[in-house]
């Protein structure tokens, strides 16, 4: 979204208007504190989704786990279980119990508790 240097410089103008106009100045410091990752609300619901959707056999075995369901609220909670399944036997499992790429997914999401279920589901289900 945006650099630190760019962050710190509107940060610095924020700081003249804040007596002029302390609401755009709330507004304006929420919107360059937020932790929005290429769109997405954050950087782990961008990498879930980017590797639920971008493996073929992930893809299929996502797709798969929500057939059936008949809305999006409901297949997030598939895929959220599924998914934190998956973390479960990482953590409680020796690691050859899974396969690599459930591995590399849990790798690069890191912490799970932050994903944005539903849109991940809705890129996915669309």
């Amino acid at each position: 979204m945006y650099s630190e240097r760019e962050k710190t410089i509107w940060k610095q103008r924020l700081d003249g208007l804040h007596q002029t106009q302390p609401e755009a100045v709330k507004i304006a410091r929420e919107i360059l504190a937020s932790d929005e990752y290429n769109g997405w609300v954050n950087r782990e619901s961008c990498v879930l989704s980017m590797h639920l959707s971008s493996d073929e056999d992930l893809y299929r075995q996502t797709l798969a786990r929500i057939d059936g369901t008949e809305t999006i609220g409901e297949a997030a909670v598939v895929i959220e279980r599924w998914v934190k399944e998956k973390h479960s036997v990482l953590h409680h499992e020796p690691p050859n119990r899974l396969a690599p790429i459930w591995l590399n997914v849990l790798a690069d999401v890191g912490s799970l508790w932050r994903a944005d279920w539903q849109a991940v589901t809705e890129s996915i289900a669309g």
